[in-house]
């Protein structure tokens, strides 16, 4: 689907990323018990990194739920 919206081109592109995520994961989860470095947080899960990039994307749509009530749009 494409678009001349970037609105609409950004939520596309999320909602992609996002499949592209789960498809990847499944119903299992393969990094049970794996740890990465994180340059900033030190060691943790991945499982703690794919639910924090997870929070984050929330946190987004949250702001821009917020945003278009704020400017009454729909």
């Amino acid at each position: 689907m494409s678009t001349s919206n970037p609105a609409s081109q950004a939520k596309d592109n999320a909602a992609a990323y996002v499949k592209s995520l789960m498809d990847l994961l499944g119903d299992r989860d393969p990094f049970e018990g794996q740890s990465k470095l994180h340059n900033e947080r030190g060691p943790e899960s991945v499982r703690k990194m794919i639910r924090m990039i997870a929070g984050h994307d929330l946190l987004h749509r949250n702001q821009i739920k917020r945003m278009k009530r704020a400017h009454e749009v729909e």
